[in-house]
C-alpha cells in the first residue's frame, strides 16, 4: 500500500473535519472514500465493499476479460494445431528425430514471430494487433 506524505495527511484531515468544503475538482486527488464521513464504522465497511464491488465490475475490467479470452482461445488452437500437424507428419513416416526438428523449426519461427507481434503491439496499439491476428487466424483456418 502506498505511504502518505505529510501534505496528503494534512488534505485528509481537513476534508474529514470539514466535508462540506471539497471542491469539485479534487476527486483525483483525495478518494471517495476518504470525503465522506459515515456516522458508523458499518457503513464505512459497507460503503468500502460497495466501492470494491463497483470498481470491480466496470468498464475497466472488460477489455482484460477480452484480451484475456482471445488470449486463452488462441493458446488452445495454436497447441492442437501444432499437435495435429506433427502427429501428422510422424503417421506419414517420418522419424522422430525429423519430427523433433520440426518442431524445433516450428518453435523457432515462433520467437520471431512474437518479436514482429510484440513490435506491432508497441507500434499500432494491443488492439488492432490482436484483431489482426485472430482474423489472420481465421483466415489461416479457412
Amino acid at each position: 500500500m502506498k505511504r502518505k506524505t505529510h501534505s496528503e495527511k494534512a488534505i485528509n484531515k481537513d476534508i474529514m473535519e470539514r466535508p462540506e468544503s471539497i471542491p469539485e475538482s479534487v476527486p483525483e486527488i483525495v478518494p471517495e472514500m476518504e470525503r465522506t464521513t459515515p456516522a458508523s464504522p458499518e457503513i464505512a465497511t459497507d460503503a468500502k465493499q460497495e466501492s470494491i464491488a463497483k470498481s470491480l465490475t466496470t468498464k475497466a475490467l472488460r477489455p482484460f476479460v477480452i484480451i484475456s479470452t482471445s488470449y486463452l482461445l488462441f493458446t488452445v488452437t495454436d497447441g492442437a494445431i501444432r499437435m495435429i500437424v506433427l502427429l501428422h507428419a510422424y503417421t506419414h513416416g517420418f522419424s522422430a528425430l525429423q519430427v523433433a526438428i520440426m518442431f524445433t523449426l516450428y518453435e523457432l519461427a515462433g520467437v520471431f514471430t512474437n518479436l514482429a507481434a510484440g513490435l506491432m503491439g508497441a507500434k499500432w496499439g494491443i488492439k488492432v494487433t490482436l484483431i489482426s491476428g485472430l482474423i489472420l487466424q481465421l483466415f489461416s483456418y479457412g
